[in-house]
């Protein structure tokens, strides 16, 4: 979340301002610390941290935030839901929280067999998919 929040400033510093934010983010930091409350807790604050600094900026119009599925190797993903989902319905700039895990339900092809989960090009089409249908039911950047 940190390394999302690093980006969105470098951008920000530049004549060319946010309008869009479309990100995900926090589960390295989950993965790093097996989901331990410690990591999901500083994930959270460090969210929270670039929604207010989005709205200090006022250059953002929307976000839209994907959480990516509960999947075996990504911990933390169920303990993050809530907190993203409240901390985006909570911003001043609109914010659309985009939970994955309800497409991703009973798909196992759309995640890659080995360790690593990525998505494969089925998994890719569906969050592409879904992320386009969340920005037209917005309006976002059409």
């Amino acid at each position: 979340m940190s390394a999302i929040a690093s980006q969105y400033a470098m951008q920000e510093a530049t004549p060319t301002k946010v309008k869009v934010l479309i990100m995900d983010g926090g589960t390295i930091d989950t993965i790093a610390a097996q989901g331990s409350d410690t990591s999901v807790t500083a994930v959270v604050t460090t969210f929270k941290q670039l929604l207010a600094k989005v709205v200090a900026d006022a250059t953002v119009e929307q976000i839209v935030y994907v959480l990516v599925p509960e999947l075996p190797a990504i911990y933390g993903v169920a303990a993050l839901r809530p907190l993203i989902q409240q901390a985006c319905a909570g911003s001043t700039v609109p914010c659309h929280f985009l939970d994955l895990q309800t497409y991703w339900a009973g798909h196992p092809e759309y995640t890659t067999p080995s360790g690593v989960p990525l998505p494969t090009d089925a998994g890719s089409r569906v969050f592409a998919a879904q992320l386009w249908m969340t920005m037209q039911a917005y309006c976002i950047a059409q």
